[in-house]
């Protein structure tokens, strides 16, 4: 094993929930102005979650999920019915834990570290 992968834990703000990547170095980031995440991250603020910035920042972590913790308090939601990403939300303080698209193919996960507390290394340059 490489010793440079480290897991990390993403855990929503109130720490009911969280997931534990096996490799937890951000692989890409970026920021996004598409109404996809905006209107996705007003809905979790109007819920009582963390106010977007107009133009979120986000990463893109290998989706080798190893621990799930409080599934129970954890719900797959998209903002119209027919959407192609899937957000992972807390349903008690409305983080955003990672959003899956089919374009991702199973291999990463989107994540929005202002909206959750990343323990991952965010240490990549922007690139877009």
């Amino acid at each position: 094993m490489d010793d440079n992968i480290k897991e990390a834990v993403i855990e929503c703000k109130c720490g009911s929930s969280a997931l534990t990547v096996a490799d937890g170095k951000a692989i890409l980031y970026v920021q996004c102005g598409c109404e996809d995440c905006r209107q996705a991250l007003q809905w979790g603020h109007m819920k009582g979650g963390v106010e977007p910035d107009p133009l979120p920042q986000l990463y893109y972590l290998r989706s080798d999920i190893v621990d799930v913790k409080g599934k129970d308090y954890m719900k797959a939601f998209k903002i119209r019915e027919d959407g192609r990403s899937t957000r992972i939300f807390c349903i008690k303080c409305y983080s955003v834990l990672g959003v899956d698209h089919p374009a991702y193919q199973s291999n990463v996960f989107m994540n929005f570290p202002k909206h959750c507390n990343n323990g991952g290394d965010l240490s990549i340059p922007l690139v877009a």
